[in-house]
Parts: structure tokens; C-alpha cells; sequence
């Protein structure tokens, strides 16, 4: 499947659906501004565009940016304009989108680096904030009009896998969104009220304002469509509902083998229940790897990274195994480290702590992580865990998603 970063970018995308502007909005901005930082404004979705930023630098003002931090537009743009607005991106911290017409901005800015811009000042932990059209623009399939049937064109990407739209509720356009996600399956539509605002700041998708935010799912063969409501103060997993989109675009119901009877022809499966470690359980284990002589990998990975301990488990240590290596590598440029694999050639045994299943599908999803665990059972090896570590062992998982238990994930 597709590869993407599971933890998001450090920036954040503010995106607005229209009308009264949401004050957590200029808060924001201002916050991320501070003292010496800039907000760029990006005037063209209007058809005045030095008008549209003289009106966004003084709602800005009013919120509380200096008026130095704001660096605005005060003739049409051309190349030279252009270029300086790129230079001024460099070490932005924060963009400003007012509303227009989207396909304006798209064109005003095609073939320059203004994308590759902003996605890296979203890396460096900034922010870009954009109403009704300039919300639009921010997914690569845009939604450029159509009060029925979705016109579509191309758009920045700075909500990945999102189609958005916007004035959602007021001009009753679920039916157009439902459209363009149905024309382009593993996304996920994203329809932002008029006075809302929807913000994406790593993977986690918050809702602020008066209004909705709607989330929607295209069909596929084993699920019918899906629309989630996210009223105002509520949160939502981008990474979870993109890797719903995208299993759902694949056609595969996870709830179906694949890969035929459960058998184990080669190597030992230890599967805890959870709790205590009871002795005899220990023993065998550790008979299975080989004894004093075993070579055990310990992945702590099922805790975030803050979290995790990297000590040698204390069963481990009373049992007196002469080599525990453990490993936190996590995400592909990580697991690919000589360290990582060289420990996994050599391993005899391997244990997976307990945690939370999805925060081990976020590190070795895409990697040869779940290759090199399958090579140890065919050198004979064994492969043991409890809890988490228990059911990450079987062909399907289910479990509520990391926002809660509140929605079932496959």
C-alpha cells in the first residue's frame, strides 16, 4: 500500500469553510507569529488582490500581529512580486489565505515553488491558515465549483489525502463532496461549515467555531459510505481515517484470510492474555529461543517513544538469557538502520511488549520489519508477546482507534 508519514508534519493547517472566522483562528496565528516571526499573506483567490490583503493585514493587526510582522501585497503580482513573496516564505512562520475564487490561486501560482514553500514551512512547525477558497485550495484534489457535480482541478496538498470543501451545511453541498470522493478513492472528504474551522496539526484533526466539520468515506465492495460529524471541540485521527480511505480504495476486507489455515511450520508463537508474567510461561519462552544461550530482540515499540522503556525486561534479567538487544526503531529510515537488522539476523527469540497495537503498525508499516520477524520463526526462532504484543500476532486486529475505544479499527 501507499506509504505515508504517520505522525503528520510539525506545522499546522487551519482551514476555515467561510464566512465569521473562528477567534482561535487569529489566535493561533498570532501565537505562532510571537515576536519575531512573519505571516505572509497570499492574496490571489481574490479579484482585487491588493484590496483582499489590505483587509486580511487589518483583521490580522486587530487580532494582534504587529504590523511589521505582516508582510502583505501592495501591487499586482508578477515575477518580481512572485519572487519576493517566495523569498519571504523562507523564513515565514505563518501564511494567511483569504477567500475568492480557488482556481484563481491555483493558477496565479502554478509552475513556481510556492507549494514546495509552504510544505517546508509546515516542517519547520509553522502555520497556514486559509478561508473558503483559500481552504479549498489546500487539497490536491480541489474542488474548483460545480453546485451539483464537483468541477475538479489540482491544489497544494497541504492536507494530504483530503478533499475539501467549504460552506458546506449553508449551501448543502454533502451531495458534490460524496461525489469527488467517490471519483477518487483512499481519500477523505472534508467539509468545513461556514464559521468553523477545521485544524490539522501533526495527526490529529480538531474542529473550532460555530459550526460541523463532516468527514466522509467512499464505499467499496465490503463497506458501505461513511459521514462522521465532528461538532465544535472535537478531535479526529487524520492517519486513522486516511488508512481507512486507502484500505477501502485497496478493495481487500480485512476481515477475510488471506493467507490461508493458521499454522505454524516452522518456529513457536508465545501469546499472553496480559498480566502478570507467570513463570512457566517465562521458562518456555526462553527454552524456546535457546536458553542462556538465546539471543532475545525486546521491541518496546507499542508505547510512543517518550514513553518507552528501553531497560532489559525484568523476566529477561532473572532469567539470567545472556543476550537481550532492545530495539526502538521506528518508520522506515529507522528499521532500515544496520543496527535494526543486524539484531534481527541474530535474534533467536522475540518479544513485543505491551501498549497500544497501532503504535506498532505506525512503526513497521511500509518497512521489512514484518519480514525479518517472519525469518526468525523460519530459522526456528520464536516469536512471544502479552497483551498488545499478544494480539498484533494475528492475521486481523481489531481495536478502538487512538482517540479512544469509542470507533472500531481493522
Amino acid at each position: 500500500m501507499p506509504f505515508f508519514e504517520y505522525s503528520g508534519r510539525p506545522g499546522t493547517v487551519a482551514a476555515v469553510g467561510g464566512g465569521e472566522l473562528p477567534s482561535e483562528i487569529a489566535a493561533s496565528v498570532v501565537q505562532t507569529v510571537g515576536d519575531n516571526g512573519t505571516v505572509v499573506i497570499i492574496p490571489d483567490a481574490a479579484e482585487d488582490p491588493v484590496a483582499a490583503a489590505a483587509q486580511a493585514a487589518e483583521y490580522l493587526q486587530t487580532a494582534g500581529v504587529k504590523p511589521a510582522a505582516i508582510v502583505g501585497r501592495s501591487t499586482a503580482l508578477d515575477d518580481v512580486v512572485r519572487g519576493q513573496v517566495l523569498q519571504a516564505l523562507g523564513t515565514a512562520r505563518a501564511v494567511w489565505i483569504p477567500g475568492g475564487q480557488q482556481s484563481r490561486l491555483y493558477q496565479a501560482w502554478q509552475n513556481t515553488q510556492l507549494e514546495s514553500s509552504l510544505q517546508q514551512l509546515l516542517q519547520r512547525g509553522g502555520m497556514i491558515a486559509g478561508s473558503s477558497a483559500g481552504a479549498a485550495i489546500m487539497s490536491r484534489i480541489m474542488i474548483a465549483s460545480g453546485k451539483d457535480t464537483p468541477q475538479l482541478a489540482t491544489g497544494w496538498d497541504l492536507i494530504p489525502a483530503a478533499i475539501v470543501d467549504q460552506h458546506f451545511s449553508q449551501r448543502n453541498r454533502i451531495g458534490r463532496s460524496q461525489q469527488a470522493v467517490s471519483l477518487h478513492p483512499g481519500t477523505v472528504g472534508l467539509g468545513i461549515d461556514e464559521g468553523t474551522a477545521v485544524l490539522l496539526t501533526g495527526r490529529t484533526l480538531r474542529t473550532v467555531g460555530s459550526g460541523n466539520v463532516t468527514l466522509l468515506l467512499g464505499a467499496c465492495s465490503y463497506r458501505p459510505a461513511e459521514t462522521i460529524v465532528l461538532p465544535s471541540g472535537a478531535s479526529a485521527d487524520w492517519t486513522q481515517l486516511r488508512r481507512a480511505a486507502r484500505q477501502r480504495a485497496a478493495g481487500v476486507d480485512p476481515g477475510l484470510p488471506q493467507f490461508g489455515a493458521s499454522t505454524v511450520s516452522k518456529g513457536a508463537l508465545v501469546i499472553v492474555g496480559g498480566g502478570g508474567m507467570p513463570q512457566s510461561i517465562v521458562d518456555r519462552f526462553v527454552q524456546l529461543a535457546g536458553g542462556e544461550n538465546a539471543s532475545i530482540v525486546v521491541l518496546p515499540t507499542a508505547v510512543p517513544r517518550d514513553q518507552a522503556d528501553l531497560r532489559v525486561p525484568g523476566f529477561l534479567a532473572r532469567a539470567g538469557v545472556k543476550k537481550v538487544t532492545v530495539l526502538d526503531q521506528r518508520g522506515p529510515e529507522e528499521v532500515n538502520s544496520e543496527t535494526f537488522r543486524s539484531a534481527l539476523k541474530e535474534a533467536t527469540g522475540i518479544w513485543f511488549g505491551g501498549g497500544r497495537q497501532w503504535n506498532f503498525v505506525d512503526a513497521y508499516e511500509n518497512t521489512n520489519a514484518v519480514a525479518a520477524f517472519h525469518e526468525v520463526l523460519q530459522r526456528g526462532g520464536v516469536i512471544a508477546g502479552s497483551s498488545a504484543g499478544a494480539t498484533i500476532q494475528g492475521e486481523f486486529l481489531v481495536r478502538g482507534h487512538p482517540l479512544g475505544n469509542q470507533v472500531m479499527m481493522a
